[in-house]
C-alpha cells in the first residue's frame, strides 16, 4: 500500500539507544537474546522468548518484563 519499511541491524548500540525493546515474535536461531537483555533499558517479552532461550534466571533481571 505504498509504505516502505526498513529494518535495522540488531547490535548492542542499536538496542542500547532504544527507550524500550518489545519482543513480539520468537526467533529460535537468529537473535542473541542475551545481548538484547544485557543492553536493553527495558525489555518487554510478549512471547516468553528470553526465558525459553536463556532460562528462568532472567526473571530476576530488573529490566525484564514478561507479558
Amino acid at each position: 500500500k505504498g509504505k516502505i519499511v526498513e529494518s535495522t541491524e540488531l547490535t548492542k548500540e542499536t538496542v542500547a539507544s532504544c527507550d524500550a525493546v518489545v519482543i513480539t515474535t520468537w526467533h529460535k536461531h537468529n537473535v542473541d537474546y542475551r545481548m538484547v537483555l544485557d543492553n536493553a533499558k527495558v525489555l518487554f517479552d510478549t512471547k516468553n522468548a528470553v526465558v525459553t532461550a536463556l532460562g528462568e534466571g532472567v526473571l530476576t533481571f530488573p529490566n525484564y518484563a514478561r507479558l
